[in-house]
């Protein structure tokens, strides 16, 4: 039928120049028939993605209060499910939380602990089973995975919304995205390929950060953002970005004998200084910048409270503390790289130092101790054995025993790690050849 309506159209539209010859006949044939296909299976699969579209079940968003109040997020006893069947497991129990306007509120627990789903939670993106959840403001959202469209590099910033040059530069700067541009072929005015294949991880997630800062919501939810860069560019972009601490003010207090330090403010001076922020970070050494911090353990709030409240308790943040830093410290021996970037680390001793100095020696010990099992694991050939006990310590100098012998270390906790993963490597030497000769003769 295609075939028979063409050729009439083609003969009909001008019918001295438009001649049926065996030329044209067939080829045209072939073209429909190629075009046969495509053109059906287009239609097939285009229908069952908007059936399988229209099958999804409804979500019932939640009650969004555009009434000023100062609090921007407030949850109350809500219990969140990814499915609709009420009957199964929550994946979100108990939840409450208050965000005041303006505040930077960190969200840290374990991997599976249930981070990500409370920001999709507060995005609407969960079924509410019970509870209550208001919304006062504009929300933008910065994922795990940044969603690059298939644009330039500004209008992926933009997001359809008026290009202001000044605004548009101090985001880029903030973002640390102006370097980048120079190596673009027409900076911001390159073509993005889909889903950001011409860029790194790290640029996509700066992208992906930078249209929501754009974007001049009220509230920004931040699902780790700092993972997919670099620690300096990490700390440029908290710096100037998320957050920059005002000041500390420390006194002296005659009477207890003791330095205190208080923060005024989390954020004064960064671009979103008075937006509501809240981040879910790996990175704890930025958690003493924030206005209050949520610790999610196994779908539940356990703790919540500012980094000096949770740092001063024995509970499920100081159990995350230690993990954290023996985990790091491992894997950071493992890839040779504890002296690069180990500022962090270090930062966070010394912090918990100012509370409680028997809690840093304990994770200190149980740091060393666990990289030392991890050495002896690594080399499990050898027939020498580590044997680690601390024996004294005054200030930052700690002797340690490895295998009879009497290794004085100073400095950080990290060197003295690097230092025994070496001893163990020299112990373990032999020699590939034990004896050479040489022969002379005939070869018959």
């Amino acid at each position: 039928m295609v075939a028979v309506l063409s050729f009439a159209v083609f003969v009909t539209i001008d019918p001295d120049n438009n001649v049926l010859t065996p030329q044209v006949t067939f080829v045209a044939l072939a073209l429909f028939n190629i075009l046969r296909f495509p053109l059906a299976i287009f239609a097939m699969i285009f229908s069952q993605r908007l059936r399988a579209f229209f099958a999804e079940e409804e979500i019932n968003y939640y009650p969004i209060s555009n009434e000023h109040s100062d609090e921007a997020v407030k949850i109350e006893n809500c219990i969140f499910t990814w499915g609709s069947n009420i009957q199964e497991q929550p994946t979100l129990r108990h939840i409450t939380m208050s965000v005041k306007r303006g505040q930077l509120v960190a969200i840290v627990g374990k991997v599976g602990a249930g981070k990500s789903s409370l920001l999709q939670a507060i995005l609407g993106e969960m079924n509410k089973v019970c509870g209550n959840v208001n919304i006062s403001g504009t929300i933008a959202y910065v994922p795990q995975q940044a969603w690059i469209q298939n644009l330039t590099l500004r209008d992926n910033i933009l997001f359809n919304r008026t290009y202001d040059r000044i605004f548009y530069d101090k985001v880029v700067d903030a973002c640390a995205l102006r370097l980048d541009l120079t190596c673009l072929p027409a900076e911001d005015l390159t073509e993005i390929g889909e889903k950001g294949i011409n860029l790194s991880g790290g640029q996509k997630q700066r992208v992906s950060l930078a249209r929501a800062v754009y974007s001049n919501a009220d509230i920004i939810l931040l699902d780790d953002p700092l993972s997919a860069v670099d620690s300096h560019v990490g700390k440029h972009i908290f710096d100037n970005v998320i957050c920059k601490l005002l000041c500390y003010i420390v006194f002296f207090s005659i009477f207890l004998y003791r330095i205190s330090h208080i923060t005024l403010s989390a954020s004064t001076t960064g671009i979103l200084s008075h937006t509501t922020r809240i981040l879910v970070t790996h990175g704890l050494h930025y958690l003493k910048y924030c206005d209050n911090i949520i610790v999610i353990k196994d779908g539940q709030i356990s703790e919540m409270g500012t980094y000096h409240e949770l740092i001063t308790t024995q509970g499920a943040f100081s159990e995350f503390l230690e993990e954290f830093l023996i985990e790091e410290t491992k894997k950071r021996v493992r890839s040779g790289s504890i002296d690069k970037d180990d500022e962090d680390v270090s930062e966070i001793l010394n912090e918990i130092v100012k509370f409680s100095p028997q809690r840093r020696k304990l994770i200190e010990s149980k740091i060393i101790h666990d990289v030392a099992n991890t050495s002896t694991i690594r080399e499990k050939s050898s027939s020498s054995q580590l044997d680690i006990t601390t024996t004294k310590r005054n200030g930052d100098l700690v002797t340690t025993q490895l295998e009879g012998e009497n290794i004085v270390t100073t400095g950080r906790m990290e060197e003295r790690v690097a230092l025994l993963d070496e001893q163990n490597k020299t112990t373990q030497k032999h020699k590939l050849i034990e004896n050479e000769g040489v022969e002379t003769g005939k070869v018959s």
